[in-house]
């Protein structure tokens, strides 16, 4: 992976922990809110805080519950970009899954297996690996990926999968997708140095590399409104002291251009399900 991504959440780290930290799972992603929580009712950062950490928590909740109708889940997960461990301490403690959590940020790592000791989670181990060559030997039940897969190179990262995950193994990926040449591809990318796709950009990559894709499943709905509550956390931090004024106008202003590609259908919030073919 490319060492910029590594470099850009080092440097972000602290400011992932003030907005969506400091509890026991800290996540980095979109959340998901129900029709009623449209509108953003809270001025405090505690306030919105609390309500923003309860949207990404609840998308692990429906996503887990959706995938779980279609497909076995596996004991032994694999979480590739991790990111502060949010989703792998969830899945150890409300399902008992055995997670190795893979990130390619080293102080990353710190701060899960601190989470996972303080949370009493000895089946949560994180290493520092790419996620393209991450192979350690071991067979896995399931791979997930949660707003990482946009970082990847597809072809290259199914390909490897391949050699990780037992016959009729499950790979879960809950990430932002955009139309072939969609205009919004470069406002997201530019941002967070992404490089999103298409669902038939993934289902090809798949598919060249052994896996097929089983189900597909859009919350694009439930997920625009995180923009408001994400905007009015802005709003309220540039108020209180030590303020980053500049980064949070700039926070801003990509969520507010987000806000309308969800809008717009231009950037979709999807949950894809891929099953490892062959013997």
């Amino acid at each position: 992976m490319d060492s910029r991504v590594a470099g850009y959440y080092t440097d972000k780290t602290s400011q992932i922990i003030e907005k969506y930290g400091p509890g026991t799972r800290i996540h980095f992603h979109v959340g998901y809110f129900d029709a009623a929580a449209d509108s953003v009712p809270l001025p405090t950062l505690n306030g919105l805080r609390h309500e923003l950490v309860a949207a990404q928590e609840r998308l692990v909740e429906v996503a887990v519950e959706h995938w779980s109708g279609i497909a076995e889940l596996g004991r032994r997960v694999l979480d590739m970009g991790c990111g502060l461990g949010g989703t792998s301490l969830w899945w150890a403690e409300k399902l008992g899954c055995e997670v190795t959590a893979l990130t390619c940020v080293a102080e990353h790592a710190r701060i899960v297996k601190q989470l996972a000791d303080t949370a009493g989670l000895p089946g949560v181990r994180c290493r520092v690996a790419d996620a393209h060559d991450a192979g350690n030997g071991i067979v896995y039940d399931t791979a997930m990926a949660w707003e990482a897969s946009c970082y990847f190179d597809r072809p290259r990262w199914f390909a490897g999968l391949w050699q990780q995950l037992r016959p009729g193994g499950m790979v879960f990926v809950e990430d932002a997708f955009v139309a072939e040449s969609s205009p919004w591809k470069e406002v997201f990318d530019s941002y967070w140095h992404t490089d999103v796709a298409s669902t038939d950009e993934y289902r090809r990559a798949a598919e060249s590399a052994g896996f097929a894709l089983v189900d597909d499943r859009d919350l694009t709905a439930g997920t625009a409104a995180f923009w408001d509550w994400s905007i009015a956390w802005n709003a309220a931090r540039a108020k209180a002291p030590g303020a980053d004024l500049p980064r949070l106008r700039a926070s801003t202003a990509a969520h507010r251009s987000m806000r309308a590609a969800w809008e717009e259908g231009g950037i979709r919030i999807r949950l894809l399900a891929f099953e490892r073919t062959g013997l």
